[in-house]
């Protein structure tokens, strides 16, 4: 008898254990499991971000890569109210990349493949095998003296002239939509007008660049010796 009732407590001891085990599987174990901590975005991810910033600035349209985060829920309707509420094209860029750094891995590697297929040349900011020593070309814009003159000069630019004394210029000779003018007018500020101007004439062709020029001649006779360099010769003849 007494060896049965030993035998009894034994097995009622291990089944009293094995119950906890599970009850602790069940109520601790598994829902560690459901929640798992979420995977931020890698250190050298962030990082090839950080360095393609100014590249993405000057040649990114958001309204080509939000959508589709939108739509596979990626983004939320906060973020892209964030990103949209400005109306300059730059500015939209930089408030998407400062969202995009905080989000997860997979974000990332979805912004990666809308961008492999929107901008391929600037998908070589974030891969392993671009060149070292040399930044990625823009997409619509080229990497010649014109662009790099219109980057120099932005500042400049901005507080010299009203980008809504050029834009019919520009329409006339077809270098700018009426929608990109409708939208350059109706900003009230002349300085927002013409930061709104030179973002979308940084997306534009070449000849778009020397249509500009022209404009600039036609309004702002002073800015034109500036970007032609022709002040610069003036002075030396002086």
């Amino acid at each position: 008898m007494f060896i049965i009732n030993s035998f009894l407590a034994v097995y009622l001891l291990f089944k009293f254990e094995m119950c906890e085990f599970l009850w602790l599987l069940i109520y601790v174990a598994i829902p560690k499991c459901l929640y798992l901590t979420p995977v931020i975005m890698k250190p050298q991810d962030k990082e090839r971000l950080v360095k393609s910033r100014p590249q993405m600035v000057r040649s990114l349209d958001v309204t080509q890569i939000l959508p589709q985060l939108r739509s596979a829920n990626l983004f939320t309707k906060k973020d892209e109210q964030i990103i949209m509420s400005d109306t300059r094209r730059r500015e939209r860029v930089i408030r998407f990349l400062d969202l995009l750094e905080k989000k997860k891995t997979d974000v990332y590697e979805k912004f990666q493949d809308i961008l492999g297929d929107v901008y391929p040349q600037l998908l070589l900011s974030l891969t392993d095998w671009e060149d070292e020593g040399e930044g990625p070309l823009p997409c619509n814009a080229q990497l010649d003296d014109d662009w790099t003159m219109l980057q120099r000069a932005r500042q400049y630019l901005i507080h010299e002239i009203d980008a809504a004394q050029v834009v019919k210029y520009m329409r006339d000779h077809n270098a700018l939509s009426e929608d990109e003018v409708r939208a350059i007018v109706a900003e009230r500020n002349a300085q927002t007008r013409t930061e709104v101007f030179l973002d979308m004439l940084e997306l534009h062709k070449p000849e778009d660049y020397d249509t500009f020029v022209e404009a600039i001649g036609e309004t702002y006779p002073h800015v034109y010796l500036t970007l032609t360099g022709d002040a610069d010769d003036r002075s030396d003849e002086d």
